[in-house]
């Protein structure tokens, strides 16, 4: 059984946007009050910013070799690698049709990948989270990030890690939370209102996954 948590913002939407808009440092322990180590979900006014699962996908280590092999390239949004998959999003002209990472990986994408965003999409079904389609998918190999909002897309995000990795963990500031993902963990959250950032480094092989729709 998920424990609820109440969430107490540190500050305002509008303090918010001064203090971590276009940050170039990263995020830190300083940064929040509580590790969510165990099943969670957190709403404020009503509204749910995350629901954290432990444990709930069976399948972490298959779907962790398989994303290894994948040519991974320098990420254009963080420190490290990533790739993209699905449909390609400009804001000035709309859906732009398949990323080449999506062509370039076609086994990829129909064996293991799309098995699994049908089960992310399932489970934002079972718990009645909105949209249960994606149209973009990100995945980041060993990246940091500092923070920042997913301001393009709609609804909540999906977000899984895999390998065998310390560090990472995943920290949503003006909500003075953070998350330490393991293989097999889901964590679904409000990536595009509040802002997000990793704290610390990352050691040995991380792989992570982030669907969402933009």
């Amino acid at each position: 059984m998920a424990k609820h948590y109440p969430l107490m913002p540190s500050c305002t939407d509008a303090v918010a946007r001064k203090r971590w808009e276009g940050s170039a440092e990263f995020l830190t322990t300083n940064d929040y009050d509580k590790l969510i180590s165990r099943d969670a979900i957190g709403t404020l006014d009503g509204e749910t910013k995350f629901v954290f699962l432990k444990g709930v996908y069976d399948g972490a280590a298959e779907f962790y070799r398989a994303a290894a092999a994948l040519p991974y390239s320098k990420s254009k949004r963080g420190a490290g690698q990533d790739l993209l998959f699905g449909t390609y999003y400009d804001p000035r002209n709309g859906p732009l049709g398949w990323t080449s990472d999506t062509r370039n990986n076609p086994e990829f994408l129909e064996t293991k990948l799309m098995p699994l965003l049908v089960w992310m999409g399932a489970a934002l079904g079972q718990l009645q989270l909105g949209p249960s389609g994606f149209s973009t998918v990100t995945v980041n190999r060993s990246a940091l990030f500092t923070p920042h909002r997913d301001k393009k897309n709609k609804g909540l995000a999906c977000m899984m890690a895999f390998g065998e990795f310390v560090g990472g963990d995943l920290c949503f500031p003006r909500l003075r939370v953070a998350f330490r993902l393991r293989p097999g963990d889901l964590l679904i959250a409000d990536t595009a209102n509040e802002y997000h950032g990793t704290v610390g480094g990352i050691w040995d092989d991380r792989i992570s996954v982030v669907a969402y729709l933009r």
